[in-house]
């Protein structure tokens, strides 16, 4: 496998498993809770031993590559190690309409059944280590993506106070791309973490400053405008 396609195909495969699942949550900032119909969705500990067990195989075989993984010629492997892991959650596309907001945006949203762990060496994140729920428990599933790593790392820097993250991590597939929103915050808001552009047409680019939140209904036409130039629905909708 060469360099370039060994690239292309670790970010691949992060997009691909951007999966669905279920779960429920104590309150907008409150620490998430275990549904007992899904008691493993959010299970934090059971996703960090996957990690533990799975990441040295992976940095091994990506290492001599590392370039192509987001690492720096002058990282030493001796020094990589795994950030505190952050869940990622799903819209509900089907509680999601173009004319009125949610009381709060963990209203329409539901676990990726995933635990993103931003890798780092030297003090900076280089790349993504991914594990996911299977029917078989809880398994590494990709190791890349470094554009999304620098933005994860800059998004802690602007909302994570005393070690938490204040931040709601949203996966979206079509389009494909990452959003954030910040429960406690006075304003309802979803904010792009990643830029998109299709056919020419920009539909989102993040902030400058990922401390300017912006308003969830921005976001949510700027949504339904690209469902509607792709044809996934009607202009009625």
């Amino acid at each position: 496998m060469t360099p370039g396609f060994r690239y292309f195909f670790c970010i691949f495969v992060f997009v691909f498993h951007w999966t669905l699942g279920a779960a429920t949550e104590t309150g907008s900032t409150g620490a998430i809770e275990q549904s007992a119909s899904v008691p493993l969705v959010f299970d934090e500990a059971a996703a960090i031993a996957a990690a533990e067990r799975d990441f040295p195989g992976y940095l091994d075989a990506a290492w001599k590559s590392k370039t192509d993984y987001g690492f720096r010629t002058d990282d030493d492997q001796a020094d990589v190690s795994l950030a505190s892991p952050i869940p990622v959650f799903a819209l509900r596309r089907d509680a999601i309409t173009p004319d009125r907001a949610p009381a709060s945006i963990v209203d329409i949203l539901e676990p990726a059944g995933e635990w993103i762990f931003p890798v780092q060496a030297q003090g900076a994140y280089r790349t993504l280590f991914g594990v996911r729920l299977t029917d078989k428990g809880w398994k590494a599933v990709y190791l890349g993506n470094p554009y999304i790593a620098k933005a994860l790392q800059e998004l802690r820097a602007a909302w994570n106070a005393n070690g938490a993250d204040d931040f709601r991590l949203i996966s979206s597939f079509h389009p494909r791309a990452f959003l954030f929103s910040v429960p406690g915050s006075a304003q309802l808001n979803l904010t792009p973490l990643t830029a998109v552009v299709d056919n020419g047409q920009q539909y989102f680019l993040p902030p400058s400053d990922l401390r300017a939140l912006v308003p969830y209904e921005k976001t949510i036409a700027t949504l339904f405008r690209y469902w509607e130039d792709s044809g996934e629905i009607s202009g009625d909708q």
